[in-house]
């Protein structure tokens, strides 16, 4: 490998490093704040008062829009990391075995699960964070309905 091989290969890795590190604070980030509005979306809905529901409101398109920011910007960053994860594979053309994004790309297609037996699934951070944005999406949208209800009922 030459210098500038090398130069290159730690650039990209460089790139891939900081993008990964921003995708993990972002998803930290969002179940934290996304775990704070649900609370106080739960607390509102326990009242059960006119008041309480008009910010039970506020708290869940907070969370819906916070929910939706969050799946955003790791799409942006997912997207990052497919062009570093793509330097990487073809600085590891010559590799062999030690060709580590290129293998396991190939094996993790290899190990797809039965849909019915979910002990089998194989799961990416881009299907697990998806099924964390899926959730609190859904906690936003029937705590709205249960706020909304809640209001008009008591009203």
């Amino acid at each position: 490998m030459t210098l500038a091989e090398k130069e290159q290969r730690e650039y990209a890795w460089n790139y891939f490093k900081l993008h990964a590190g921003q995708r993990m604070m972002t998803f930290n980030f969002f179940v934290i704040v996304a775990a704070l509005l649900t609370k106080g979306v739960a607390d509102c809905i326990n009242q059960q008062e006119a008041n309480h529901s008009f910010v039970g409101i506020i708290l869940s398109i907070a969370l819906i829009a916070v929910t939706f920011a969050s799946w955003k910007l790791d799409q942006r960053v997912r997207y990052l990391l497919k062009h570093a994860e793509a330097a990487l594979m073809r600085s590891e053309e010559e590799w062999g075995p030690f060709a580590l994004f290129t293998l396991e790309e190939r094996n993790t297609k290899s190990i797809e699960g039965h849909w019915l037996k979910p002990q089998t699934w194989h799961m990416t951070y881009p299907k697990c964070f998806g099924v964390f944005y899926w959730v609190f999406l859904l906690i936003g949208a029937v705590g709205f309905v249960f706020s909304i209800t809640l209001l008009f009922s008591r009203g």
